[in-house]
């Protein structure tokens, strides 16, 4: 992997962190990592194993095992830089958007807002969608298996988070979000999704194809 990718897939990382860092201290959402909600444990869980793997392949790549570096063409890791900033990218616009709205569990504050602005204006769950352009953005930038197979964990963890939030926001707002729900956005959400999720098949494809030494 190139120092140039190395340092854009960092500076990506202190961007998370940051937002992270805001997160905790109050000023960006709220809500507990840990909270009793599985799939917010699950995440955690993974994003715990994921940061150091990721921070061990940038900082230190040569004293990364042998066997956990897929041999990936120049071609299909610029593609998967490509797909990793532009998800990393909605990732950042969705949090901002939403502000105090944000949260780290599945919650609703006292005046909660229905956003149906910025990206929320183009998708039904943005932060989510953002997933699956950052999964196989990292498996193809990094040809780490290990990471490929974290990232594509977390992706599948937090869509089945969407029908839970889609019944919180229902108790919340009623009538107002079934209505947001379907306009022609939800369909363009699920064509979008699904275009998307084809390029997760083919790096869990890449990754296994190259496990067993096809």
């Amino acid at each position: 992997m190139e120092s140039s990718t190395r340092i854009i897939l960092g500076l990506a990382i202190l961007a998370a962190l940051r937002l992270g860092y805001k997160m905790r201290m109050g000023r960006a959402g709220r809500g507990s990592l840990l909270s009793r909600t599985g799939s917010t444990r699950a995440r955690t869980v993974i994003i715990a194993i994921l940061g150091p793997v990721l921070a061990w392949q940038l900082l230190l790549p040569d004293s990364l095992p042998n066997g956990l570096v897929m041999d990936t063409p120049g071609w299909l890791e610029a593609n998967g830089l490509a797909l990793f900033i532009s998800g990393a990218i909605l990732r950042t616009w969705s949090q901002i958007t939403l502000g105090d709205n944000w949260s780290a569990d599945l919650s609703t504050r006292p005046r909660h807002e229905l956003l149906e602005t910025g990206p929320y204006a183009l998708l039904r769950h943005p932060i989510y969608a953002s997933y699956i352009l950052i999964a196989p953005g990292l498996m193809f930038t990094t040809g780490n298996w290990l990471i490929g197979a974290l990232a594509l964990a977390y992706t599948l963890v937090s869509q089945l988070r969407i029908p839970e939030e889609d019944a919180m926001l229902c108790a919340c707002f009623g009538e107002r979000h079934l209505a947001y729900r379907s306009i022609i956005i939800d369909r363009r959400n699920r064509i979008i999704t699904a275009a998307v999720a084809v390029l997760n098949l083919c790096g869990a494809g890449h990754e296994l194809s190259w496990l067993l030494g096809w």
